[in-house]
């Protein structure tokens, strides 16, 4: 995926690179935090320990799910690295539940009825293989495990404020002041569309909290991502939850969550972590297209590496386009979408080392025989 470059010669720009969080939600979301975590390490190799790089960064992650499965994923960041897997620290299953009993939950509480009422129409299932296809099942499942999820998300807020103020005061690099949340998973599916908006609602509240002035950033794969015979389905989700983002973006004090404690969680719109961009990703851009939803997630993983490692994202926005003077512009309707391009470079280091090995003993031999042949010549030229 990557070749073994150090970051800081690299891509050393004016622009410091932001503090900030990857958030996976869904399955795809945790593939997509696993990929991130690989590409991080395949560029770190030779300087120094991955995890205790992860444990001063002031960037952070977290995966969440509903399905177990996600506990066992791993990626690699190509030929000769390591396979790598969200530390469980970093992981969270939420707690499986059947939809009859979060159903009965939701009935309990007169804010939360409506949801208990829709959830009551489907056939009884359990979350334990992930959502089923049903966004308002990964929401409820979200809200059932709020206290922990609030844990987790304010000890991620923490940490970004505390570690990017000991780095602006070392000036070990430059940071900027202001971070970047971005949140990925799969449009199409459950899990992601049922709880992205409930995530950026409580990463909103704990950046106002805490004074870290973030961005938040919308990271998910499009339906043409999707295999199968639910297609149809997968782009109704997917429609739906374009929707929402737009409504989320433009209009965030009408979207309220009802907590089963019975508060209510709504987006805000003065805040210092507003909700600036959408950006779906498929897998072609017109020209090329990728193999796999492994390959897709691959590709926005490292995105999100060049957002958050780099600083060509402050450097782009502030050289190349001026995205909050066009999210200004209502001429032609909601301006929240983007579009980041990333290219991959696949390098074979054995097959790299095997060419640079017998080009080297090529030019050696060539040398040696070269030597041999001028000493015989000078040797012929003494006798006679």
């Amino acid at each position: 995926m990557l070749n073994d470059t150090k970051t800081d010669e690299t891509h050393s720009t004016p622009y410091g690179r932001r503090p900030g969080g990857i958030w996976g939600v869904g399955t795809t979301g945790c593939l997509i935090v696993a990929a991130f975590l690989a590409i991080s390490a395949a560029r770190r190799r030779g300087r120094g320990s991955a995890e205790s790089a992860a444990q001063s960064s002031p960037r952070t992650v977290l995966g969440v799910d509903t399905a177990t499965t996600s506990k066992d994923l791993a990626v690699r960041a190509g030929p000769g690295h390591p396979l790598q897997k969200i530390p469980e620290s970093d992981l969270y299953i939420l707690t499986p539940r059947k939809l009859s009993t979060l159903a009965e939950t939701a009935m309990a509480r007169k804010t939360t009825r409506r949801y208990g009422e829709k959830l009551l129409r489907l056939p009884d299932a359990s979350t334990d293989d992930g959502a089923g296809g049903i966004p308002l099942a990964g929401l409820l499942a979200g809200l059932a495990d709020l206290p922990i999820l609030d844990g987790l998300i304010s000890d991620r807020i923490l940490a970004q404020r505390d570690r990017g103020l000991i780095y602006r005061q070392e000036q070990t690099f430059d940071v900027t002041k202001r971070g970047l949340q971005i949140i990925c998973g799969a449009g199409p599916a459950a899990t992601f569309p049922g709880l992205a908006l409930l995530f950026a609602q409580r990463i909103q509240h704990h950046c106002d909290l805490m004074g870290l002035a973030s961005d938040i950033m919308f990271l998910f794969t499009s339906p043409g991502v999707v295999r199968g015979a639910d297609i149809p389905r997968a782009k109704a989700r997917y429609a739906l939850f374009c929707r929402q983002i737009v409504m989320a973006i433009e209009r965030p004090e009408h979207i309220v969550f009802h907590a089963f404690s019975g508060d209510a969680l709504r987006l805000a719109r003065a805040t210092v972590a507003p909700i600036v961009r959408a950006v779906p990703w498929g897998p072609a851009t017109g020209k090329i297209a990728v193999a796999d939803r492994l390959n897709t997630c691959a590709d926005i993983a490292l995105a999100a590496n060049l957002l958050l490692e780099t600083g060509l994202s402050t450097q782009a926005d502030a050289e190349f386009r001026d995205f909050d003077g066009d999210r200004a512009d209502r001429g032609l309707g909601s301006r929240c979408w983007s579009r980041i391009g990333a290219t991959r470079v696949a390098l074979d280091r054995s097959r790299f080392e095997a060419i640079s090995t017998a080009e080297s003993m090529a030019v050696i031999s060539e040398a040696y025989l070269n030597g041999i042949t001028n000493y015989e010549e000078n040797t012929n030229d003494q006798r006679q």
